[in-house]
């Protein structure tokens, strides 16, 4: 079980590319953020099941060979029903990505991108948590 560290927020980072997964990770770290990072999305699942409660937000790739990243999305808020998921996908289908938004998906980043836009999102989905 994981302990919540002061002035931190966890990551769960969900992608099967793993020089991508790596290039994220080392940078939200590098920025202070906890990064749990799974290039398989089954074990990605089991973790944040056994951790949900102390993960603050998940990064979800939607195209990965052993799952859909829109089955994944659905586990994950089967498992908590308030987990904060953006989207990272180079393809998705219209009705796909209008169904994850209204299901609570928190933005979409389109592949590829650069690291940066990622930190932009990621800190402003940390900034409106700062505001409640």
């Amino acid at each position: 079980m994981l302990s919540k560290k002061s002035n931190k927020y966890s990551v769960l980072l969900i992608d099967d590319e793993e020089y991508l997964c790596e290039a994220i990770a080392e940078t939200l770290s590098l920025l202070g953020y906890q990064v749990y990072k799974y290039c398989e999305a089954n074990a990605a699942i089991k973790f944040f099941e056994e951790n949900f409660k102390n993960i603050n937000l998940v990064i979800l790739d939607m195209i990965m060979p052993d799952i859909s990243g829109r089955d994944v999305f659905f586990k994950l808020k089967d498992i908590d029903i308030n987990a904060k998921i953006i989207i990272s996908t180079g393809l998705i289908e219209k009705e796909t990505y209008e169904e994850l938004l209204k299901e609570g998906a928190l933005a979409f980043i389109k592949k590829p991108f650069r690291l940066s836009n990622i930190l932009e999102v990621t800190k402003n989905v940390f900034k409106c948590d700062d505001k409640l």
